[in-house]
């Protein structure tokens, strides 16, 4: 290896029974690595592991079937692991850095993405996503929902709305923004921007101190002595309800103006 030059991790895996990459094939296809691609069964069967010396950069290219796949990705408790699970079969990698995609071509497939301590950011529109950690990056696409727990750090996460009728529902533990075919949440967010985009979108949110409209120069984040705060744009009304008192419950005509909701 030349000097200055990035390593690569280099996976190996045999199969037991023919491959093929034609629907509706079973298999899931992966490419570990910048110049070697491991063809690799749908439920990790064989497993594979990288080769011995220093782990380098790890590439994983995940495509889906045209059933239900579940598909997730963890950040491991120890440092410059992941753990990425495809229909109940989990396969621990170890680089120094990971890029993982998948694609799920098809069906009601769902996505479940585990950040680590450090800071992450998300952003999630309809039916794909993305999630950027410290040393990690995945991509998802072709999915009915994806679920992010952002774990510890100062998270930010964006939830775009499709151009049909949206609804979001936020409190300080989680966002979720709903649609037709799409659901996505969001989990442990710092600062959280949420836009309905088209469509009549309505937003509720709970036990928050619901402050608006601004002006969209002033999106950031939480002042003091606030903790979270989530960002409401594009949304024809907003409802503020209490999860404790049942007296409350405040309806805003927003007409698609920018609210801000603090915990």
């Amino acid at each position: 290896m030349k000097r200055g030059q990035a390593s690569v991790a280099t996976l190996n895996a045999t199969l037991n029974h023919p491959f093929t990459l034609l629907p509706p094939s079973e298999d899931v296809f992966a490419r570990f690595g910048n110049q070697f691609s491991a063809p690799v069964v749908g439920n990790f069967d064989p497993p594979v592991s990288p080769s011995s010396g220093a782990a380098g950069a790890v590439t994983v290219n995940l495509v889906g079937t045209r059933g239900k796949d579940r598909f997730s990705f963890a950040v491991g408790s120890t440092p410059s692991t992941w753990t990425v699970t495809v229909n109940g079969v989990a396969q621990t990698l170890v680089g120094s850095s990971i890029q993982v995609t998948f694609n799920g071509v098809s069906g009601s497939d769902a996505v479940t993405l585990l950040g680590g301590a450090g800071d992450d950011t998300a952003s999630f529109a309809p039916n794909r996503g993305t999630l950027t950690g410290p040393g990690y990056r995945v991509s998802v696409s072709n999915v009915a929902s994806i679920t992010l727990d952002a774990g510890g750090g100062s998270n930010t996460a964006s939830l775009l709305g499709s151009s049909g009728r949206d609804t979001l529902s936020v409190n300080s533990a989680q966002a979720t923004l709903s649609g037709r075919g799409f659901t996505n949440c969001v989990r442990s967010f710092t600062i959280l921007s949420t836009d309905g985009g088209g469509g009549t979108d309505a937003a509720t949110v709970y036990d928050a101190e619901l402050v608006g409209p601004l002006d969209a120069d002033l999106i950031g984040g939480p002042p003091s002595p606030y903790n979270q705060v989530a960002w409401l744009d594009n949304y024809d009304s907003i409802r503020r309800k209490s999860q404790r008192a049942s007296r409350m419950n405040q309806a805003i005509a927003a007409v698609d103006r920018v609210f801000a909701a603090y915990w």
